[in-house]
């Protein structure tokens, strides 16, 4: 799977934004109901808007929305797995390793792990 978006710069706050991923049955032989993914996605904030944000920041004022910096572009990696339990429940762990996290440089990369279940009736 895989996707671009480019945006009217002056109306989104993000000007671009690509993924690429993958879901694939499971490696595992034994486990021939569970399936494996991975995606990358990137995203690019507008010109105008960091524009306003340095402007923001070299005044000394808060930056729009909140941000935590300055904002240019933010990348995030992910893996999964779905397990699947029985018919209809799995539980998914994931892993994210996020590059400038709020598309800033203020705080260092992060990794975030999380887990899903899931019921389908």
């Amino acid at each position: 799977m895989g996707g671009y978006v480019r945006s009217d710069r002056d109306t989104s706050q993000f000007s671009r934004f690509a993924f690429a991923g993958a879901i694939a049955p499971s490696p595992l032989a034994s486990r021939p109901h569970d399936n494996i993914g991975a995606v990358v996605a990137w995203a690019k904030i507008s010109d105008p808007l960091a524009e306003t944000e340095a402007l923001q920041a070299a005044a000394g004022l808060p930056l729009a929305d909140h941000a935590v910096g300055v904002q240019s572009r933010e990348i995030i990696a992910e893996a999964r797995y779905e397990i699947a339990l029985s018919k209809g429940l799995s539980l998914t762990p994931d892993i994210q390793y996020v590059i400038r996290p709020g598309a800033a440089r203020t705080y260092p990369d992060a990794t975030v792990v999380g887990v899903q279940l899931k019921a389908d009736f």
